[in-house]
């Protein structure tokens, strides 16, 4: 036994082992890259949804019986949406539906189109400044007020950015 202990003819095999090692640690290193895409990926899609919600939320507020646009007189009764008060639309009418909607921290604009074959506005109304950064639209189908004769039906949209 003595003689197997104070052997010292052994051969060693660390330069062996240097290339498993590297190619462990490389697979780790892309484990870790493909965990980190991932989880980056959850976090801009968790606040893609959280955006739509405010946004869908915005909406929702704007256009019940006693919101901003129902003070304004662009919503009528019944939820139409009259075309004459949504174009009288100017940018100090759009801040003050902004400070009635009790809405912090958010912008906001709003556009109105009318669906295809109508011919009394050919391009979409959009009131408030836009951002030149992205913003998030979310759309409701609306009735478009145009005289005690004629209604069309329409898209009322919101466009949400962060300030």
């Amino acid at each position: 036994m003595s003689s197997f202990i104070r052997d010292e003819r052994g051969l060693s095999e660390e330069l062996t082992s240097l290339p498993a090692l590297a190619i462990i640690m490389t697979g780790f290193a892309i484990f870790f890259i493909m965990i980190a895409g991932v989880y980056h990926s959850y976090n801009q899609e968790m606040e893609s949804i959280d955006e739509y919600q405010t946004a869908n939320f915005i909406l929702e507020k704007i256009t019940t019986s006693d919101g901003a646009l129902a003070k304004k007189g662009i919503m009528m009764e019944g939820g139409l949406i009259s075309l004459i008060n949504f174009e009288r639309i100017n940018e100090k009418i759009m801040d003050e539906i902004i400070k009635e909607s009790g809405i912090e921290g958010e912008r906001f604009a709003l556009k109105l189109e009318l669906k295809k074959g109508y011919d009394e506005l050919k391009n979409p109304l959009i009131r408030g400044r836009l951002p030149t950064t992205e913003y998030i639209t979310v759309s409701k189908r609306v009735t478009v007020y145009l005289n005690e004769v004629k209604k069309v039906p329409g898209v009322l949209s919101v466009m949400v950015w962060e300030v």
